[in-house]
């Protein structure tokens, strides 16, 4: 069982993709929902400008916007990419 995760349809000209969000596992892990939202937005903003796929961009900003509602503090909570690759690869 998981706390909870948002799912993504990406729509586009030829198709529409479906893309799971990233659970947080507990609810102990879970403090905030404080700046997830910005946190996610700001991340798909980076990976699109430099260059990925709409795909790995929303993976990567899922990622991000998850990571961010483990911490309290709309600053203190908003995750660097390092912590965010690390959370990606199952390190957290």
């Amino acid at each position: 069982m998981f706390w909870g995760s948002i799912d993504y349809l990406i729509p586009n000209e030829t198709e529409l993709a479906f893309l799971s969000g990233e659970p947080v596992n507990t609810i102990e892990q879970v403090k905030t929902a404080t700046a997830a939202g910005d946190t996610f937005v700001a991340a798909f903003a980076v990976k699109i400008a430099e260059g990925e796929e709409i795909r790995e961009a929303i993976a990567f900003a899922c990622h991000a916007g998850a990571l961010t509602t483990t911490k309290v503090g709309a600053l203190p909570s908003i995750p660097f990419r390092k912590e965010v690759e690390d959370f990606r690869r199952g390190s957290f």
